[in-house]
């Protein structure tokens, strides 16, 4: 059974195979598998060939000539919204932390021409919550490989407050690149909390050395910000991504929350766990 990706709650069985509009929350969910089906049931024969090719390359997971397709498309009919959608659809899947901000630029720009072209389509309304929520997935692999970096960094240069310097550069790329989700609609609550709560707990890990983390308030602020936002419209979204970490690092987390939105307490409970290499960096 689907849940829905903003509330988490249970779909109705009587949903269509991929999108579906959740009865708590309205939420309108949408998976990828939405616009393969579209794509293979289309079939557009020589009237546009370069899309048709890129409808195809698309199903077979072949984004990288997909997306050419499409530009070859777009170029010869810029005037087509689904084309755009295809094309942000592939950039989304072939964003990487070495092309990250052309491939950001390239995806607005696509939802911004999809958007104008006709806003009230479906596939423009769906394409845009598809590609949202899909960098999610993909901005949170982004951000990882730089925390990682990070710790790795740490580690190698001794735990300590020199280490932890060492470590600010990364620490703040995996931050920025988190900030970027600022600029779509993401409609996946539990997804983008989980997503907002790693940049926090990663960041303020290093909170025994205060010059660290003063040097990175900036991007704990706009993040715990981004954070409150969810928190106000699904506090259920935050407090079950919050119960997935660790208790030291849930109970660091529940206090930032707690202290900006105290009518609305996270309870906070903090369990024995194994630690573990993450356990004793975050604890």
């Amino acid at each position: 059974m689907k849940n829905c990706r903003n509330c988490g709650a249970p779909a109705s069985q009587s949903i269509s195979l991929h999108t579906f509009i959740c009865d708590f929350c309205n939420t309108k969910n949408v998976d990828e598998d939405y616009f393969k089906e579209i794509a293979k049931s289309t079939d557009l024969g020589k009237s546009n060939r370069f899309m048709q090719l890129g409808l195809n390359a698309f199903t077979s997971d072949e984004f990288g000539d997909a997306e050419k397709h499409f530009e070859n498309s777009i170029s010869e009919n810029d005037k087509n919204p689904e084309a755009w959608i295809y094309l942000g659809l592939c950039k989304a899947h072939l964003i990487t932390a070495s092309n990250f901000q052309k491939s950001i630029k390239g995806i607005k720009d696509a939802l911004s021409r999809a958007d104008f072209i006709d806003s009230t389509s479906e596939t423009t309304i769906l394409g845009k919550i598809t590609i949202a929520n899909s960098l999610v997935n993909k901005i949170k692999e982004i951000s990882d490989y730089y925390f990682s970096t990070a710790d790795k960094t740490f580690n190698a240069f001794g735990e300590n407050e020199g280490a932890a310097h060492s470590s600010i550069n990364d620490l703040s790329e995996g931050i920025r690149k988190i900030q970027e989700l600022d600029q779509f609609d993401v409609s996946a609550d539990v997804d983008y909390s989980n997503l907002l709560l790693s940049g926090l707990i990663r960041v303020t890990s290093y909170d025994k050395y205060s010059s660290v983390i003063n040097k990175l308030q900036i991007n704990i602020d706009t993040i715990l910000l981004a954070l409150l936002e969810i928190y106000d419209r699904n506090p259920d979204a935050v407090k079950l991504s919050i119960g997935l970490w660790n208790s030291k690092a849930s109970v660091r987390i529940s206090k930032l929350i707690n202290e900006k939105r105290p009518n609305n307490q996270i309870s906070i409970i903090e369990t024995k766990k194994d630690k573990g290499f993450f356990g004793k960096l975050f604890s």
